[in-house]
């Protein structure tokens, strides 16, 4: 609601003394964008009275929208999911449509979780973004050990033999011996002392 002052009343006069109030006008509209505007009074009549106006201002501030980035999970050695974010508080006639950009992450892929951060966000000047972070989180990739190889060796005078398991991970296998007065292992050879 605009509204008005006065000053300059004499014996008693008032407001309420005038014989026309004034109209109180502004070039604002409910979808101007922030800024500032001008308030105009006008059409205040007296007869015992000479009226002159003083401009107001009208002053439109952002709006803040609220954004909350959603939690994400992805599994070690996979993509980044698309990261998302939830909307609250656009008024009426507006849509999360006003948003541009893109969330981003704090670097790194190794296990763990990462802050999602607000990034290139931006509700254009129309909003101001108050931002809730969350997290990446990089879970361990699960892999098959495959291996088929066969051990035996009979009365063969062979006594190294190349260990041949493979990891649907492609990280390289290690092996151990639980007797190793039986047989040792250096990298994937096997080397058997007692045959």
């Amino acid at each position: 609601v605009l509204t008005v002052s006065y000053a300059g009343f004499v014996n008693g006069d008032n407001a309420s003394s005038l014989t026309s109030q004034p109209t109180v006008t502004t070039t604002a509209t409910a979808a101007s964008p922030p800024g500032s505007y001008p308030i105009t009074a006008a059409r205040a009549a007296d007869p015992d009275y000479t009226i002159t106006y003083k401009q107001g201002t009208l002053t439109i501030s952002q709006s803040a929208v609220r954004v909350v980035a959603d939690a994400q999970t992805k599994e070690y050695g996979t993509s980044d999911p698309v990261l998302t974010y939830t909307v609250s508080g656009l008024p009426a006639g507006e849509n999360a449509g006003v948003l541009t950009g893109a969330l981003s992450r704090a670097q790194g892929e190794n296990t763990g979780s990462y802050p999602i951060t607000i990034g290139s966000l931006s509700a254009g000047n129309k909003f101001t973004i108050s931002f809730t972070g969350n997290f990446l989180t990089i879970t361990r990739a699960s892999q098959q050990i495959s291996w088929s190889q066969t051990l035996a060796v009979g009365c063969s005078t062979t006594s190294d033999v190349q260990l041949a398991a493979t990891a649907s991970s492609g990280l390289p296998v290690t092996y151990s011996v639980s007797d190793p007065s039986v047989a040792t292992v250096s990298g994937n050879i096997l080397t058997l002392l007692k045959p």
